[in-house]
């Protein structure tokens, strides 16, 4: 079982390797928007769920890849055992609260993939 360590390893390895990528993500992101806004405004797609929850699906597929590579992106510094009690503290609660932000990304891209198997469901139907 991988550790929190590890968890926040991998994070900033795919975070290096999206970062680059960050103009093709939002423009993702931009035209599903406006995919869904397209598809809304049709009368005759606004009753179909399928057609309507793709967009909002990619959508959410870019953003949360957004999120993990703007927050992942540098790593977080290690102090040294020389340093004071309050360097100290401090990079305790920044290592906590990057844990708790990794475990909420974690938690949305779960999330994202039940959605996305629902979709290509409802598309096939």
């Amino acid at each position: 079982m991988p550790t929190v360590c590890e968890m926040l390893q991998l994070y900033e390895t795919l975070a290096r390797w999206l970062h680059p990528y960050l103009w093709l993500l939002w423009l993702t992101a931009a035209g599903a928007a406006l995919a869904f806004g397209a598809l809304l405004l049709q009368p005759a797609r606004a009753s179909d769920e399928g057609w309507l929850f793709l967009p909002a699906v990619v959508a959410l597929w870019a953003l949360s890849l957004v999120c993990l590579a703007q927050f992942f992106v540098r790593p977080l510094r290690a102090v040294s055992a020389d340093a004071g009690l309050m360097a100290r503290l401090g990079y305790g609660l920044r290592r906590v609260f990057r844990v708790a932000v990794a475990l909420a990304i974690s938690g949305l891209l779960i999330v994202t993939v039940f959605l996305s198997i629902r979709a290509v469901r409802l598309l096939l139907d």
